[in-house]
């Protein structure tokens, strides 16, 4: 039996979704190689603590460092258009696999800037995939079994990224610089990720078209690529849904972000946490519950879409900002991160699989490069408003609150198109 084998053989005996012939075999490298990014990005989860609590950044190096990481989803457009709706399999390792390697780097840093910049500098190359691993969802992946895989996919991711977290708060616990050690770890972890990735073959196409198809040859005026950002703009002025869709998307995006910046110094300095504490909020805590929710949220994708499961991730994350203006003690911050987890497991489909349902058979990469280019856009009003609010008000309370009210606004405003949705089906 191969390598790969015995995980889905598992997986296939541990509830797996039931899959067809082309979605198994994706399946079969998908589900380890979110195994190996969850391991990435559980080790990422302690970033914004290093910087703070080992390395003392500034107000500004944080927040810049929390908004770069959003910022690299600027990228995907770009690269969507570049590629113009190529599937390029070599690219996994040429960008996300050198990306992940980068990361070796961290080995030799002792400020808090190069650390920032190092790791922002993978996140853009691996981030310049993500319409590619869009495109091979949509094609590999039938309508009605997409949401399901996907779950149990990112079940399997949460499960790297709980004992990545875990992991990295021991160690950097009994050594306030082991993440120089360990990120060379977590860097092969990250090219064996997108090596797995480049192993699969695009099967459905739409249209019948070949993956790897030669591309299109340049229109006149294409050469100044970085413009070619108009075209996401286009995109949503003709996609009305789609545009109200990501209109309320902005608003839970405007408050992940706003506590993205705030966080790192509510725990420092608030709470005082140490590495352990904080490896166990975000990872044991947080990406356990995300483990026992994923599949579920999967499956209510799959019968509601994903307009109706963002309304109700986004009122349930509303919770998360509120709890955190009574916690006091450990013990009630690991009540809110299990809230905050809980949510994120239906966000994180909502946010992948979205531009799919949009996308009704079209090329789901310009959807998902419009989706991807709004996230920088919001990246750099919320995180700097974030720690604003904080430094003004003197208080993480203030950013709180107001993150509260964005997120009740877009789940609000996602109920509201649902229905419209609905009514539009039902004509």
């Amino acid at each position: 039996m191969s390598l790969l084998g015995q995980p889905r053989r598992l997986l296939r005996r541990s509830a797996a979704p039931p899959l067809s012939r082309v979605g198994d075999y994706t399946f079969r490298f998908h589900a380890p190689s979110l195994a190996l990014e969850g391991v990435v990005q559980g080790a990422f989860s302690l970033n914004d603590i290093i910087l703070k609590k080992t390395l003392h950044a500034s107000d500004a190096t944080l927040t810049g460092y929390v908004t770069g990481q959003s910022m690299a989803l600027l990228f995907p457009a770009l690269w969507t258009d570049i590629n113009r709706g190529r599937y390029v399999r070599s690219h996994y390792l040429w960008f996300g696999g050198a990306g992940r390697l980068l990361l070796i780097a961290l080995a030799f840093v002792t400020a808090p800037l190069p650390f920032a910049g190092i790791v922002v500098a993978s996140m853009i190359l691996a981030y310049a995939l993500i319409p590619s691993q869009n495109m091979l969802y949509q094609s590999n992946y039938r309508p009605g079994e997409r949401g399901h895989a996907f779950g149990f996919a990112r079940r399997i991711f949460a499960i790297g990224f709980v004992v990545a977290a875990l992991a990295a708060g021991a160690l950097n616990q009994v050594h306030p610089y082991a993440w120089r050690g360990y990120y060379v770890v977590v860097a092969l972890a990250g090219f064996l990720s997108f090596w797995l990735f480049w192993r699969v073959r695009l099967r459905r196409t739409r249209k019948g078209a070949a993956a790897d198809a030669p591309a299109a040859p340049p229109e006149a005026g294409d050469d100044w690529l970085w413009m070619r950002l108009g075209g996401s703009v286009r995109l949503l002025l003709g996609e009305r849904d789609f545009l109200i869709y990501e209109s309320f998307f902005f608003c839970y995006g405007l408050a992940f972000m706003m506590l993205s910046a705030v966080l790192p110094v509510f725990l420092v300095e608030g709470l005082h946490v140490d590495y352990a504490q904080a490896g166990t909020a975000k990872g044991l805590v947080m990406y356990g519950v995300f483990i026992i929710v994923s599949p579920l949220a999967g499956r209510l994708c799959d019968r509601w879409g994903p307009v109706r499961l963002a309304a109700t991730a986004f009122a349930c994350m509303g919770l998360f900002p509120i709890t955190l203006c009574f916690v006091h003690g450990i013990g009630a911050l690991y009540g809110a991160y299990a809230i905050f987890g809980t949510s994120l497991a239906a966000v994180d489909i909502a946010w992948n699989l979205g531009p799919i349902h949009f996308a009704r058979g079209q090329d789901s990469t310009r959807f998902m490069g419009a989706h991807t280019s709004l996230v920088a856009l919001r990246a750099l009003i919320g995180g700097p408003a974030g720690m604003t609010i904080l430094r003004m008000s003197g208080t993480p309370r203030a950013t709180f609150v107001t993150a509260a009210v964005c997120l009740i606004t877009g789940s609000a405003g996602m109920l509201w198109l649902s229905r419209r949705l609905a009514r539009a089906r039902s004509d």
